[in-house]
């Protein structure tokens, strides 16, 4: 049985009516079906910088820089192949995440995550996933990533703010941090893990709204749990410059109460043009 996941909305951004949706296989990808089933709707609206700087001198005015572009179309999708006797299993269970809003009114404040026990044929109502403090300066959370281990433990990487403070208490900076919540007991609770942070969410390019990409994810060697991660980082010269995104990838045993430093060697860096 194969899936293909995706988000039906109108226009080129999740803002309004939206659903995430699946489509089934049960012939490894040959024929898939014609109806898709929707698995929760959607109310996306994207993140915000809470007290935008100006980092576009470059353009007419130097307007202050909103957007962070993380818009909530990119879902992900996890199946739990463990075997029946790994401690927290739950053989063939599939797990959808993405991320969506609730009342943060500067942006998307949850990360949701559905799953199924019948091959994508219905799926349960969406479970919070982030541990972001709602009394936080600001609550938002973006980008989620999902993967089970060998041993049935979900995983889901994220990033969010709940580290930031107002400007006047972090120079300037949006604070961000990448973490990871996991469950033992096949999504019905939830514990975070700090992945690696905090940086400048400044520090990243920015095109068409602060950009860490979305070159992050989770995946596993056996029971243990590897992540990629994008990080912001310091560029050259006098602030604002085409500051760079670095990869790390980072490793945690199964239980996930520690990550690793990241893996040796030079990060890669992906410069992009700010726009």
């Amino acid at each position: 049985m194969h899936l293909h996941s995706q988000v039906l909305h109108q226009g080129a951004t999740v803002k309004g009516s939206a659903d995430v949706q699946v489509i089934r296989s049960t012939d490894k990808g040959e024929t898939w079906s014609k109806r898709a089933t929707t698995v929760a709707p959607v109310h996306a609206i994207g993140e915000s910088d809470p007290e935008p700087i100006q980092c576009r001198p470059f353009i007419t005015g130097n307007p202050p820089c909103t957007i962070v572009r993380s818009d909530g179309v990119i879902i992900d999708l996890a199946v739990d192949t463990s075997s029946p006797t790994a401690p927290d299993s739950h053989p063939g269970r599939l797990y959808v995440a993405w991320q969506d809003h609730q009342d943060n009114p500067r942006g998307d404040d949850l990360i949701l995550l559905s799953y199924s026990d019948n091959g994508g044929q219905s799926w349960t109502g969406p479970i919070k996933v982030n541990g972001t403090p709602s009394d936080a300066f600001t609550d938002q959370a973006f980008e989620p990533t999902v993967h089970v281990n060998d041993q049935g433990v979900v995983a889901v990487s994220y990033y969010d703010f709940r580290n930031d403070r107002p400007n006047a208490e972090d120079r300037n900076q949006l604070i961000t941090n990448h973490w990871i919540a996991h469950s033992h007991d096949g999504g019905a609770t939830w514990t975070d893990t700090q992945v690696d942070g905090p940086f400048d969410l400044h520090e990243t390019p920015y095109a068409r709204g602060y950009f860490v990409g979305d070159y992050q994810g989770v995946d596993s060697q056996g029971s243990a749990f590897r992540l990629l991660s994008t990080l912001g980082s310091p560029g050259v010269g006098e602030f604002p410059n085409p500051n760079p995104t670095d990869e790390f990838l980072f490793s945690a045993p199964r239980r996930l109460t520690a990550w690793g430093p990241p893996a040796t060697g030079a990060p890669h860096s992906s410069r992009q043009r700010p726009r």
